[in-house]
């Protein structure tokens, strides 16, 4: 098993050895290949000089790049980080690098172009020389097509001019007329996807791949055939490799900024245990306020207990008062009782058996 972290996702993933292929999904978190994964170590490394995760990418709108139907799980996250587009054959935003652009020549720091020239009509040297047209004096090219270790490039249909795709006996065919008006029947055809998808035009060889793209105007080619498995780029094939086209040479620019990204990523350490000390401040303050709050409760019901307790007082006082006051009303009675009693009228009245009978306790 291998440990790795996904640079494209930030995902810690263990995946058995055997499944790092070229084009096996071996994160579970985003699906990224290794050759995803490596189109990404390798623009981090041309652009700042550094190994980041995509996340850890700057946000620098004016860096500008394009992608020529790149997989979604990194562009979106690009096109945030960067002034960067990625554009279809047959969807929009359109555009077609075989096709001339002038008004776009200069302009791109970066391009990336994953499994697409392998498509294109032939002569395909026409498009390594629009892409390096389109890019800055110190702009990168980062590619992956299928090669051989052939000699040479080995092109499907050299003189492919007014074709069409039919099928027969239930395989596609495509059927060529040459400029010359010669006609011209292939079968076995590759598709990429399936027939409905992009057909295969040419098997590219390493060293023909490499004179090509210098003949179009780059100084620097480099097949990146390094692993990195920290990230989960191991390279079991020696074909098919990640290519690397500068217009111009590294220079020392490339280090000033490793050393801005290095400090960018330093103050946002820093950012982040500010805002973390922030955070826990703010929720002490929460608490001391919830905690004034409920001791503040509690003193109004102690008072209000007090209140109660007080006027519990004041009607049992009044209750002692009135019970005293009844006391007294009795015993007055009582002696006006023991007066009426002993008098001589009464006593008359109980000799002659008249007026009320009552005893004295």
């Amino acid at each position: 098993m291998m440990c790795f972290t996904c640079n494209v996702c930030s995902q810690s993933e263990e995946c058995s050895e055997e499944l790092f292929e070229r084009e096996g999904g071996t994160c579970s978190g985003c699906g990224s290949t290794v050759r995803f994964r490596a189109l990404m170590h390798l623009l981090s490394v041309e652009l700042f000089g550094l190994d980041l995760e995509l996340e850890q990418f700057p946000h620098l709108k004016s860096i500008r790049g394009s992608g020529l139907s790149d997989w979604e799980g990194y562009a979106d996250v690009l096109a945030e980080k960067f002034d960067y587009t990625n554009t279809f054959l047959n969807q929009e935003p359109r555009f077609d690098i075989s096709m001339a652009s002038p008004a776009r020549y200069g302009q791109y720091d970066f391009i990336i172009s994953a499994e697409v020239f392998e498509h294109v009509e032939p002569p395909v040297e026409r498009v390594f020389r629009e892409a390096c047209q389109l890019l800055k004096p110190h702009g990168v090219l980062i590619l992956t097509v299928p090669y051989s270790l052939e000699a040479t490039t080995r092109e499907h249909f050299p003189e492919l001019h007014d074709y069409t795709l039919a099928e027969l006996n239930g395989s596609a065919i495509l059927v060529n007329r040459t400029r010359e008006g010669k006609l011209e029947v292939f079968d076995h055809l590759v598709f990429h996807g399936g027939p409905d998808s992009m057909l295969e035009m040419r098997l590219f060889s390493d060293t023909s791949l490499k004179e090509m793209l210098f003949a179009a105007g780059f100084r620097e080619v480099e097949i990146c055939s390094h692993s990195h498995p920290a990230y989960g780029i191991v390279f079991r094939e020696r074909w098919g490799l990640p290519v690397v086209a500068r217009k111009e040479p590294l220079s020392h620019t490339r280090t000033w900024v490793a050393e801005m990204i290095r400090q960018i990523h330093s103050l946002q350490g820093y950012r982040e245990r500010v805002e973390a000390a922030e955070r826990t401040a703010k929720e002490r303050t929460e608490w001391a306020q919830r905690l004034d709050d409920e001791i503040l409760a509690a003193r109004r019901r102690i008072d209000d207990l007090q209140q109660e307790v007080e006027e519990q007082s004041r009607w049992g006082q009044s209750l002692d008062i009135q019970v005293s006051q009844q006391a007294s009303a009795l015993q007055d009675l009582r002696k006006q009782l023991r007066t009426a009693y002993s008098s001589r009228w009464m006593a008359l009245g109980r000799l002659l058996g008249l007026g009320p009978r009552f005893t004295l306790d």
